[in-house]
Protein backbone atom coordinates (compact mmCIF):
# COMPACT_ATOMS: atom_id res chain seq x y z
CA UNK A 1 0.00 0.00 0.00
CA UNK A 2 2.65 2.56 0.47
CA UNK A 3 4.16 1.81 -2.69
CA UNK A 4 1.60 2.78 -3.92
CA UNK A 5 0.91 6.01 -2.54
CA UNK A 6 4.53 6.66 -3.68
CA UNK A 7 4.16 6.47 -6.69
CA UNK A 8 1.27 8.19 -6.66
CA UNK A 9 3.20 11.32 -4.99
CA UNK A 10 5.60 11.17 -8.16
CA UNK A 11 3.50 11.18 -10.85
CA UNK A 12 1.84 14.13 -9.53
CA UNK A 13 4.85 16.14 -8.47
CA UNK A 14 4.76 18.70 -11.18
CA UNK A 15 7.35 21.32 -10.04
CA UNK A 16 10.29 22.78 -12.56
CA UNK A 17 13.17 21.42 -13.40
CA UNK A 18 16.42 22.85 -13.06
CA UNK A 19 17.00 23.71 -16.57
CA UNK A 20 13.84 25.80 -16.73
CA UNK A 21 15.06 27.65 -13.05
CA UNK A 22 18.19 28.37 -14.69
CA UNK A 23 16.64 29.99 -17.76
CA UNK A 24 14.59 32.22 -16.23
CA UNK A 25 17.59 33.45 -14.12
CA UNK A 26 19.41 33.70 -17.07
CA UNK A 27 16.34 35.99 -18.83
CA UNK A 28 16.15 38.27 -15.28
CA UNK A 29 20.00 38.68 -15.52
CA UNK A 30 19.66 39.72 -19.33
CA UNK A 31 16.62 41.80 -18.17
CA UNK A 32 18.89 43.28 -14.77
CA UNK A 33 22.03 44.03 -17.36
CA UNK A 34 19.76 46.26 -20.00
CA UNK A 35 17.43 47.99 -17.62
CA UNK A 36 20.28 49.06 -14.53
CA UNK A 37 22.05 51.47 -16.77
CA UNK A 38 18.74 53.26 -18.07
CA UNK A 39 17.70 53.20 -14.23
CA UNK A 40 21.15 54.98 -13.32
CA UNK A 41 21.00 57.71 -15.72
CA UNK A 42 17.06 58.17 -14.71
CA UNK A 43 17.95 58.50 -10.75
CA UNK A 44 21.30 60.59 -11.85
CA UNK A 45 18.66 62.76 -14.24
CA UNK A 46 16.31 63.55 -11.27
CA UNK A 47 19.27 64.78 -8.89
CA UNK A 48 20.50 66.83 -11.73
CA UNK A 49 16.82 68.31 -11.67
CA UNK A 50 16.59 68.72 -7.95
CA UNK A 51 20.46 70.56 -7.85
CA UNK A 52 18.97 73.05 -10.54
CA UNK A 53 15.76 73.83 -8.05
CA UNK A 54 17.53 74.03 -4.84
CA UNK A 55 19.82 76.19 -6.76
CA UNK A 56 17.15 78.29 -8.28
CA UNK A 57 15.36 78.24 -5.05
CA UNK A 58 18.18 79.85 -3.06
CA UNK A 59 18.49 82.29 -5.35
CA UNK A 60 14.73 83.18 -5.75
CA UNK A 61 15.17 83.47 -1.57
CA UNK A 62 18.20 85.43 -2.09
CA UNK A 63 16.28 87.84 -4.53
CA UNK A 64 13.07 88.35 -2.03
CA UNK A 65 14.81 89.05 0.54
CA UNK A 66 16.60 91.48 -1.07
CA UNK A 67 13.47 93.01 -1.38
CA UNK A 68 13.16 94.00 1.98
CA UNK A 69 14.22 97.25 2.95
CA UNK A 70 16.63 95.97 6.10
CA UNK A 71 18.19 93.30 4.14
CA UNK A 72 18.79 95.62 1.43
CA UNK A 73 20.47 98.41 3.68
CA UNK A 74 22.20 95.67 5.96
CA UNK A 75 24.09 94.44 2.25
CA UNK A 76 24.72 98.07 1.41
CA UNK A 77 26.44 99.29 4.49
CA UNK A 78 28.57 96.20 4.49
CA UNK A 79 32.65 96.26 3.10
CA UNK A 80 32.51 94.04 -0.07
CA UNK A 81 29.80 91.66 -2.42
CA UNK A 82 28.29 88.53 -0.71
CA UNK A 83 28.43 85.34 -2.11
CA UNK A 84 26.58 82.01 -1.08
CA UNK A 85 27.97 79.08 -2.89
CA UNK A 86 26.05 75.55 -3.21
CA UNK A 87 28.27 72.24 -4.22
CA UNK A 88 29.06 69.01 -2.96
CA UNK A 89 30.25 70.14 0.41
CA UNK A 90 26.93 71.78 1.01
CA UNK A 91 26.47 76.01 0.85
CA UNK A 92 28.19 78.13 2.52
CA UNK A 93 27.60 81.90 3.42
CA UNK A 94 30.78 83.76 4.53
CA UNK A 95 29.37 86.98 5.91
CA UNK A 96 25.90 87.52 5.34
CA UNK A 97 24.31 89.81 7.89
CA UNK A 98 21.85 88.51 10.17
CA UNK A 99 18.91 90.67 8.30
CA UNK A 100 19.15 87.99 5.45
CA UNK A 101 20.40 85.20 7.49
CA UNK A 102 16.76 85.77 8.95
CA UNK A 103 15.16 86.22 5.81
CA UNK A 104 16.70 82.54 4.13
CA UNK A 105 15.88 81.26 6.95
CA UNK A 106 12.00 82.17 6.72
CA UNK A 107 11.60 81.63 3.64
CA UNK A 108 13.49 78.29 2.74
CA UNK A 109 13.87 76.71 6.04
CA UNK A 110 16.00 76.00 9.02
CA UNK A 111 18.11 73.96 6.34
CA UNK A 112 19.03 76.04 3.77
CA UNK A 113 22.47 76.23 4.26
CA UNK A 114 23.19 71.95 4.63
CA UNK A 115 21.75 71.80 1.09
CA UNK A 116 23.97 69.84 -1.09
CA UNK A 117 25.00 69.15 -4.77
CA UNK A 118 23.56 65.57 -5.15
CA UNK A 119 24.12 64.50 -8.66
CA UNK A 120 27.06 62.63 -10.40
CA UNK A 121 27.32 65.60 -12.81
CA UNK A 122 27.31 68.56 -10.77
CA UNK A 123 29.25 67.33 -7.85
CA UNK A 124 32.44 69.23 -9.36
CA UNK A 125 30.39 72.15 -10.00
CA UNK A 126 29.59 74.98 -7.60
CA UNK A 127 26.24 77.19 -8.06
CA UNK A 128 27.70 80.90 -6.73
CA UNK A 129 25.13 83.81 -6.18
CA UNK A 130 27.01 87.06 -5.74
CA UNK A 131 24.97 89.81 -4.08
CA UNK A 132 26.58 93.41 -5.25
CA UNK A 133 26.00 95.58 -2.06
CA UNK A 134 26.29 98.66 -4.46
CA UNK A 135 23.29 98.04 -6.02
CA UNK A 136 21.69 95.34 -4.40
CA UNK A 137 21.87 93.42 -7.65
CA UNK A 138 21.80 89.52 -7.13
CA UNK A 139 23.36 87.19 -9.52
CA UNK A 140 23.16 83.51 -9.85
CA UNK A 141 25.66 80.91 -12.30
CA UNK A 142 27.04 77.34 -11.99
CA UNK A 143 30.88 76.79 -12.60
CA UNK A 144 32.44 74.11 -13.23
CA UNK A 145 29.87 72.58 -15.53
CA UNK A 146 30.67 70.27 -18.76
CA UNK A 147 29.98 72.79 -21.19
CA UNK A 148 30.34 70.27 -24.08
CA UNK A 149 27.35 68.24 -23.13
CA UNK A 150 23.28 69.86 -24.28
CA UNK A 151 22.28 67.86 -21.21
CA UNK A 152 23.63 70.03 -18.68
CA UNK A 153 22.17 73.80 -19.41
CA UNK A 154 23.07 76.17 -16.32
CA UNK A 155 20.30 77.63 -14.73
CA UNK A 156 20.30 81.20 -16.15
CA UNK A 157 21.45 84.24 -14.22
CA UNK A 158 19.06 86.53 -12.99
CA UNK A 159 19.69 90.05 -11.34
CA UNK A 160 16.95 91.43 -8.97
Amino acid sequence: MMKFLNKKRKIGNKGFSLVELIIVIAIMAVLVAILAPQYIKYVDKSRQSADKANADQLLTAVQVAMTEETVAEAVSNGPSDLTITFNANGTTAAGLPGALTTELVETIGDNWNIRKVTSNAYSPAAYTITIDHTDGSVTGAWSGLPTDDPDYVASPAAEG
